[in-house]
């Protein structure tokens, strides 16, 4: 299929390039994978979560290795990398991605569970976060408890 760029869309189509802000984390939910940008260039790779949220598998360029939530998908299974640098290779590597996930529908629902099952096993991260920081502070004897805030409370604390 022939892509188009949502900001030209006249009919809807089955390729659609997202060329506008504030869109993606929505419409994640309507496709089955997800290339997510950022991975060739020297800005960063973008959220991998937002599609893996949807349990769309992802596809991101070679530049995702300071990314900790790419390696999360990696290590589950839940996403594939492009290693080539080259756009020629790197198109060639994607087509390849999308031709398996594509033809090969449980292997794709299955990639996408496992990315959507690595979130949900981070979830809760914050809270156990602050519950080992408040066992280190009670070892020093300090005493204090400090307990999490909302966000129109932020810089504020309650002592328990």
């Amino acid at each position: 299929p022939q892509p188009a760029r949502l900001s030209r869309l006249n009919e809807p189509g089955e390729l659609i390039v997202v060329d506008q802000v504030g869109l993606l984390a929505a419409l994640y939910g309507a496709g089955d994978m997800a290339y997510v940008g950022g991975g060739f260039g020297r800005a960063g790779l973008h959220s991998v979560l937002e599609p893996a949220a949807w349990s769309a598998p992802v596809a991101f360029g070679p530049r995702w290795r300071e990314s900790r939530d790419a390696h999360l998908l990696i290590d589950a299974g839940g996403a594939s990398a492009v290693n080539a640098e080259d756009p020629e290779q790197a198109s060639a590597q994607l087509a390849e991605i999308w031709a398996r996930w594509l033809t090969e529908t449980e292997t794709r629902r299955e990639i996408g569970r496992r990315a959507r099952e690595s979130i949900d096993r981070e979830l809760g991260a914050s809270d156990r976060t602050v519950d080992l920081i408040e066992g280190a502070v009670g070892q020093t004897g300090s005493g204090s408890r400090m307990h999490s805030t909302s966000p129109d409370q932020r810089g504020t604390t309650t002592p328990s």
